[in-house]
């Protein structure tokens, strides 16, 4: 193929007659395919912010509860002393109001819920700041919990009947009474991580404070652990 021109070469070995081809006759080169993992992106769907204050009526601080699409969540403190670590029960300030005995103190996993049960009755409710995460109990609340009936509303969640249990347990020497309440008590169809809030959300705050009564008035409550069960 000496002394031919690179248009004759290809001609030769291919038959093509490249000198009247246009750029886009061409074959293309494709591109080598790149498979990427999928990217998640989790995007807040909601925040809610709840005032803490000190037993005497004194602001504490405020706690942000993030939630996300994926379904987690996560808490951030705006504490008005950095040195204060000593967090107060939630609606502390209430509780120290309504001193007597005779007053029952709901304990729920939550702000929203305690917020919720607190809105139908006026019934002095609360909630432990760490919520279903918290690791030691805090002496300081037995204070304000001492000598109360006690009732623990708790998810049908694994966490949820841990926290139910840890709680009864810490309070059997400090309350007159603890009962342990499952929210599928409170509606036969609740989803096993449905709280007060979340059943009233679905029904009706009408239905499901109609049916919170229904249980708690169904027999006494005992001075016992009455251990969490389905």
């Amino acid at each position: 193929m000496l002394g031919m021109s690179f248009n004759q070469a290809v001609f030769e070995l291919t038959g093509n007659d490249i000198s009247t081809m246009r750029s886009y006759d061409y074959p293309k080169k494709q591109a080598p395919e790149h498979t990427s993992p999928p990217v998640t992106f989790v995007s807040e769907s909601s925040k809610c912010r709840y005032a803490y204050r000190n037993p005497d009526g004194s602001f504490f601080g405020t706690k942000t509860v993030i939630s996300y699409s994926n379904g987690s969540e996560e808490s951030q403190w705006s504490v008005s002393d950095k040195s204060e670590l000593n967090i107060p029960l939630y609606h502390a300030d209430v509780l120290r109001d309504n001193p007597s005995e005779d007053n029952t103190v709901f304990i729920t996993e939550n702000e929203r819920d305690a917020d919720i049960l607190a809105k139908w009755d006026s019934i002095p409710t609360t909630t432990i700041p760490e919520g279903r995460e918290f690791s030691k109990w805090n002496p300081s609340y037995n204070k304000d919990l001492q000598g109360r009936d006690i009732i623990i509303l708790a998810t049908g969640s694994e966490s949820g009947k841990d926290y139910a249990n840890r709680i009864a347990r810490n309070l059997l020497t400090v309350a007159k009474s603890v009962k342990v309440v499952p929210t599928s008590q409170i509606w036969n169809d609740c989803p096993k991580q449905y709280g007060i809030a979340d059943i009233a959300r679905t029904i009706g705050d009408d239905v499901t404070s109609r049916h919170l009564t229904e249980v708690l008035t169904d027999g006494d409550i005992r001075r016992t652990i009455i251990k969490y069960s389905d």
